[in-house]
């Protein structure tokens, strides 16, 4: 079977730079996303279920690794690869997909740096796979007494410039400050919280996004009584 169900949270049209969407995204049990080359960046977190990924081919062909929650997988133009649900409960997956990342044929921008598995000048080839809690191959950082941060992996990224999985405790917020050369696009995780935009007041909670344009001013704040979670990431502004 190959039967999934998608829900688009943040469509690519209401995006800041119009070229990200946001979905959350299941695989039933017994079933599967299917072996295939996608032509966006794409970014999955793991939020529940289990099951087993191939990367370059189908389970049994291809380099396989196990999925549970909270792991980050980032997969960069047109690599193969396939999720299988080997669980009893369905897989939720949230997706970030990020267009207009492809390298130019004849380019080797964002791909020279990484040569210990070869070069592609139309695809740049690398794959992450993240366990964020692991803090021994994925330290912490700090920002003051409220805020840590978990930086996922994204190797050969192309339009995506970086993402991170936040935590702020309750009571606490981070600065006001700018992006000067990206587009920032939240998925609130758990908690809630309130994010500053500009002049928008924009109340948040699980499940929640927002995205914030370039050079706009912004900062978070936890409103409620738990620690605030979410991944963020942010997107070269052309």
């Amino acid at each position: 079977m190959d039967t999934k169900l998608t829900h688009v949270l943040l469509p690519f049209e209401d995006s800041s730079g119009g070229n990200v969407q946001i979905e959350d995204f299941l695989i039933s049990p017994g079933d599967k996303l299917a072996l295939a080359g996608y032509p966006e960046e794409r970014l999955y977190f793991v939020q529940e279920g289990h099951g087993a990924l191939s990367v370059y081919g189908e389970i049994g062909k291809g380099d396989m690794y196990i999925l549970r929650p909270d792991i980050a997988l980032y997969f960069t133009p047109g690599l193969l690869h396939e999720i299988v649900n080997t669980g009893n409960d369905p897989i939720r997956l949230i997706l970030f997909r990020v267009t207009g990342g492809l390298v130019p044929a004849g380019a080797m921008e964002g791909v020279q740096k990484w040569t210990s598995i070869g070069q592609s000048a139309e695809v740049g080839c690398g794959f992450w796979y993240t366990d964020i809690f692991n803090l021994q191959e994925n330290e912490t950082a700090r920002e003051g007494l409220d805020l840590q941060l978990w930086g996922i992996g994204t190797r050969r990224a192309q339009e995506l410039e970086f993402a991170e999985l936040l935590t702020e405790a309750p009571g606490g917020a981070i600065r006001l400050h700018a992006h000067g050369n990206t587009h920032e696009h939240y998925y609130i995780i758990q908690g809630q919280g309130t994010i500053y935009i500009g002049n928008q007041v924009i109340p948040v909670k699980a499940g929640s996004v927002a995205t914030v344009p370039v050079n706009e001013v912004h900062h978070l704040e936890n409103t409620g009584s738990t620690p605030l979670m979410w991944i963020d990431i942010n997107v070269k502004a052309e």
